[in-house]
């Protein structure tokens, strides 16, 4: 009853007035908030996540790449190939999406061509040790 005067009425003041004191909807000490913050927020949020899920799903494939092309240097690159199948399989399970199939493809082919050449390797070794050595005449 303290914001009435002694007629009981709302008095005309806009300094006692509790309703026109408050600020508008949005306001906050003067300053004007932007309408939509939160949806600006989780729009930022959004593109975060997709650039950091893309990034979690590349990774792989980066590896992958790197195993197939060292895996022309006696097999080296079979080492990559395999850490890069496991990790795209156990993601691949979790999120589904092609540069995971990419990766577990890529890393399947590399380990298969890195399994040659280390066959290739082995089997040139193994033929230079059962040829007799001819020396050469002169």
């Amino acid at each position: 009853m303290d914001n009435y005067n002694e007629n009981g009425n709302m008095p005309n003041n806009k300094e006692n007035s509790p309703v026109e004191n408050e600020e508008p909807h949005g306001v906050k000490d003067g300053i004007k908030a932007e309408e939509n913050s939160f949806d600006v927020d989780e729009k930022h949020l959004a593109e975060v996540l997709k650039k950091r899920r893309e990034n979690y799903n590349r990774a792989p494939l980066i590896i992958a790449l790197f195993g197939m092309i060292t895996s022309v240097f006696y097999g080296v690159g079979i080492i990559p190939s395999v850490i890069s199948l496991i990790i795209g399989a156990v993601r691949y399970k979790r999120n589904k999406s092609k540069p995971l199939i990419w990766a577990i493809v890529i890393s399947v082919c590399s380990i298969a061509l890195s399994v040659c050449f280390i066959s290739a390797v082995l089997y040139a070794g193994l033929l230079a040790k059962s040829v007799p050595v001819i020396p050469f005449e002169n």
